[in-house]
Order: C-alpha cells, then sequence, then structure tokens
C-alpha cells in the first residue's frame, strides 16, 4: 500500500478525531496510557497500539496483522535537532517502518 504524505497526515487526523470521539480502546495506568484500535483502510486492516509516557510515545503500526513485527525508535540530535531512527525490534530494518518514525518524529518534534 502505497500513500503520500498528505494523505498520511489526512489519515493520522481522522484517527485523532475518531480517538476523540470514543471508537479507541484506551487503557490509562496511572502515568502510562495504552490506546489499541484497528482500522479498514483502502480494504487493508490496519492495527495500532499507542503507548504514552510522560515525556514519551510509542506507536506500533501493524499491517493485516496484530502481530507486533518490527520497532523503531525516533529522537531528536544535536546540535541541528534533526530526527535519528533506530531498528529496536526486529532485525534489519525496512524503509516503510522507519520512515514513518522519521516522520512521527518530526510531527511531534521528539
Amino acid at each position: 500500500m502505497m500513500m503520500d504524505s498528505e494523505g498520511l497526515e489526512n489519515g493520522i487526523e481522522e484517527l485523532k478525531l475518531k480517538e476523540e470521539k470514543g471508537n479507541a480502546h484506551a487503557q490509562p495506568q496511572g502515568q502510562l496510557q495504552i490506546t489499541t484500535f484497528s482500522e479498514l483502510v483502502n480494504d487493508v486492516n490496519l492495527h495500532f497500539q499507542i503507548i504514552r509516557f510522560p515525556k514519551q510515545i510509542y506507536v506500533w503500526i501493524g499491517y493485516n496483522s496484530a502481530k507486533l513485527g518490527h520497532m523503531y525508535a525516533a529522537a531528536s540530535t544535536r546540535p541541528n535537532n534533526m530526527v535519528s531512527v533506530t531498528s529496536i525490534l526486529g532485525g534489519v530494518s525496512d524503509n516503510t517502518g522507519s520512515g514513518i518514525a522519521h516522520r512521527l518524529g518530526n510531527y511531534y518534534h521528539v
């Protein structure tokens, strides 16, 4: 499935609206909040798990399966605050996963 950056941003905004309307399953645990939901996009099931800590956010997106696969970490680096991405689970990185992590890192300014 190919999606341009504008389509991805629109999709994220739609998911935010649905989450606010209560379509998501949220589980607050002290300062930790876990949100899980699935969405059908272009006849493909996407599964999301968002884990929020006080100053961190982990986003996992599964394609056609809710099985946890690759996981990436994105963070701003000094001196110019560019976002760097690394694979922390799942072995060899792929362009799709690292690209999404990079975009989310830029979007949330982590």
